[in-house]
């Protein structure tokens, strides 16, 4: 009997050791999504489980990008995506209900036990929906029209377009349809709703009110860009008009989103636009921290809106109209981010390693020191087609601050490149150096790259050759 009592007791303890054992385990692993969204979480269907929070915005937002529409209308089908329809996810709001449990310990445990799903929820810009369905009304066998204000065949004088009953998309419908039937990250098929429409205004009504309008095509309209001057002709300023009903009846007035149109096609063809872009590097903030290169200055047109609204308010009081376009100058930057910390990827460093990062995808030297820049990027030219830049890891193993360089070409020819400066070789003949003969850099050369040395602004090479020793790591990659 004692005997039975014993093994009862082990037993006992045994079962009582296994359940702490097992409550322990299940404690470390919730503990292990204090940062990280709970087991079996979904949004709208899609797996969201163990991500943190900076993992699981890019998900929503790839998942967002996914989201779309094929539209049928007639018997034809267009696809649009959420955003083109108006539709916007609301990520903020979704990660800080996916994350909430993560942040207690109680709701932690109890998650490891349940489901948790949550709905996606997008607003809707109804405008888009609008712009959309106007589109769709170009696929109608029979669409309605309204009634147009157009140039007169004698050039002089106006005329109207005939109004139509016919078929159109009912825009309101449509964003009611869209805003219940999307789905985060997948392609919903819908039938567009089509009403039939009657023009607000007759042929009738259109055709009288546009022979009194002749007048409005006489006062003279020009734009100048300090150099040239731009005429409007009597078909574009027909094409500034628009019928309206008002409580004395239809009239023909200046539509001022169409003369906002005329004035920014103008405007825009006399901009200077910068052939080269200018590529700088900016932190996690958006504050730069270093220019690449500096491209070309872009002049834009910066009165369009005073324009419009000046040439509307002359032209309605019947008064000739002419403007200048004024132009705000500046560079046009392509931002390269900063990384930090872990985001290093191409090498992993010691805490204070120098090394010399090779950029052969954004055409750039950095330097480091651990994770940290501390000079760059800046613009090279990296190997041609033919005659590639090595990849890998690498180390500095000589130096020249001159020397006569001497090689083959791709085609077997010689080449000779004398008092070459700044040499800093990192494996065979590889070498980053000044090159005295570009003058830009920081861009995918093709054909007129390098024999496969890295080729820099000579005050850039020498940096390099100054701050890097022999057995300094060099990192050379896409």
């Amino acid at each position: 009997m004692k005997l039975q009592c014993k093994r009862r007791v082990v037993v006992a303890l045994l079962s009582v050791t296994s359940l702490v054992g097992a409550s322990a385990g299940a404690v470390a692993y919730a503990n292990s999504y204090a940062s990280r969204v709970v087991p079996s979480t979904t949004v709208s269907g899609v797996d969201i489980s163990g991500l943190n929070a900076k993992a699981l915005t890019a998900k929503l937002e790839r998942a967002a990008a996914e989201t779309k529409f094929v539209i049928t209308t007639d018997g034809k089908t267009s696809t649009y995506t959420a955003s083109q329809l108006g539709l916007s996810l609301n990520t903020k709001e979704l990660v800080k209900q996916a994350m909430a449990p993560s942040h207690d310990m109680t709701k932690r445990y109890s998650a490891l036990f349940d489901e948790h799903s949550l709905q996606a929820k997008f607003s809707l810009k109804t405008s888009a929906v609008t712009e959309v369905a106007t589109k769709l009304n170009a696929q109608l066998k029979n669409p309605a029209k309204d009634a147009q204000v157009v140039l007169a065949g004698d050039g002089e004088s106006l005329s109207a377009t005939a109004a139509q009953t016919g078929e159109r998309v009912d825009s309101a419908a449509l964003a009611k349809l869209v805003h219940e039937k999307v789905a985060l990250g997948k392609t919903v098929s819908i039938t567009a709703p089509v009403t039939t429409h009657k023009p607000d205004i007759s042929t009738a009504e259109a055709t009288a009110a546009a022979a009194g309008a002749a007048n409005m095509l006489t006062p003279s309209v020009s734009l100048t860009d300090g150099i040239d001057n731009f005429s409007a002709t009597n078909a574009d300023k027909a094409s500034w008009l628009s019928f309206k009903r008002t409580s004395s009846g239809v009239s023909v007035v200046y539509d001022q989103d169409k003369i906002k149109a005329w004035v920014t096609k103008v405007a825009k063809g006399t901009e200077t636009k910068a052939a080269a872009p200018s590529l700088r590097t900016v932190d996690a903030k958006g504050n730069q921290v270093a220019v690449t290169t500096v491209g070309d200055v872009a002049y834009t047109a910066s009165n369009i809106g005073q324009v419009t609204s000046e040439m509307t308010s002359a032209l309605s009081a019947g008064e000739d109209y002419s403007g200048s376009f004024d132009y705000a100058e500046g560079y046009v930057w392509q931002d390269r981010h900063q990384p930090e910390g872990k985001e290093v990827t191409a090498y992993q460093p010691a805490s204070n390693e120098k090394w010399v990062d090779v950029d052969l995808t954004n055409h750039t030297v950095t330097a480091y020191v651990g994770t940290k820049i501390v000079w760059g990027p800046v613009g090279m030219v990296s190997g041609a087609p033919d005659t590639p830049t090595i990849e890998g890891t690498f180390k500095v193993h000589l130096k020249y601050e001159y020397q006569t360089m001497e090689g083959a070409n791709s085609d077997g020819s010689k080449y000779e490149t004398p008092d070459v400066p700044w040499v800093t070789y990192f494996e065979g003949g590889y070498a980053l150096h000044g090159a005295y003969w570009r003058d830009r850099f920081g861009y995918d050369a093709g054909y007129n790259g390098s024999h496969g040395c890295v080729n820099m602004k000579v005050e850039d090479a020498k940096w390099i050759y100054d701050w890097a020793p022999e057995g300094t790591t060099v990192v050379s990659h896409y």
